[in-house]
C-alpha cells in the first residue's frame, strides 16, 4: 500500500509543478510526461493495490485476536470477535439501543 501511496504522491507533485506553469507551461504542453504520470503512474498504483490487497492484512489481524484470546493474552484494541465470523460480539446495534 506504502508503494501505491508513493506512485500517487509523485503524480501529485508532477500535477502541482504543471499547474505552477499554468496551462501554456511546458509540462502542460508536453504530451508523453503527461501520459507517464497521468497514467502509468496510476495504473500501476492500482495494480499494487490489486496484487498486495490491504485487505490480507485484516485477515492477519483478526487471526492474530484469536490466537490471543483463546491463549488468554491480551486482546488488540481489546476487541472480542464473535467465533468463526470475525464480527464484533454484540455488533452497533447493540451499542446504540443503551
Amino acid at each position: 500500500m506504502g508503494t501505491a501511496t508513493v506512485l500517487i504522491f509523485v503524480r501529485c507533485i508532477y500535477r502541482a509543478i504543471e499547474m505552477s506553469q499554468g496551462w501554456s507551461g511546458a509540462l502542460a504542453r508536453n504530451q508523453d510526461t503527461f501520459l507517464i504520470f497521468e497514467s502509468i503512474f496510476v495504473w500501476l498504483a492500482g495494480v499494487v493495490l490489486l496484487v498486495f490487497h490491504p485487505g490480507f492484512a485484516y485477515v492477519y489481524m483478526r487471526q492474530l485476536n484469536t490466537r490471543l484470546r483463546d491463549s488468554g493474552g491480551p486482546m488488540i484494541d481489546g476487541v472480542e470477535l464473535e467465533e468463526g465470523r470475525g464480527n464484533v460480539k454484540g455488533g452497533l446495534s447493540s451499542q446504540s439501543s443503551s
